[in-house]
């Protein structure tokens, strides 16, 4: 991932977000052992960062077998576990942002742009940089309203 300083290395950690909320006492039950199960089950976190990409949230899952034999599959053929690999390398440079009004669209914006410019052709390279990044801008103002 590329670093303003290397040395001082950060990387956003962001993903789905699960929510339970306050009902009746069984609900709130029943939604406590399903989050602790989605959260803390090994079998379940080796096959959900297999079939997503995410990097597991339990650092146990990394010797599992499987997995680990997921990840030494990780490369241009397999970019999910290529995907899990990068996140997990990192992990000591993870840090979350609060949100704010448009961080989605800023989100979403970035991830396009990324596809954008990755398959721009070579002549006009700068231009078409800057009218990506300038269209991308644009949609963010946009979704503010």
């Amino acid at each position: 991932i590329p670093q303003v300083d290397p040395e001082n290395a950060k990387v956003i950690s962001q993903g789905p977000s699960l929510c339970m909320f306050k009902k009746d006492a069984q609900e709130c039950a029943a939604g406590w052992l399903f989050l602790k199960f989605l959260t803390t089950d090994l079998e379940f976190q080796a096959s959900m960062s297999m079939s997503s990409g995410y990097a597991p949230v339990i650092k146990s899952v990394i010797e599992h077998p499987v997995y680990a034999e997921f990840l030494s599959t990780a490369g241009p053929d397999n970019i999910r576990a290529y995907a899990a690999l990068v996140a997990l390398l990192q992990s000591d440079a993870y840090f979350a942002s609060s949100t704010f009004v448009g961080s989605d669209a800023a989100r979403d914006q970035v991830g396009l742009l990324m596809q954008k410019c990755l398959v721009l052709p070579d002549t006009g390279l700068e231009a078409a940089i800057n009218k990506a990044f300038a269209d991308a801008i644009a949609a963010c103002k946009m979704q503010e309203g």
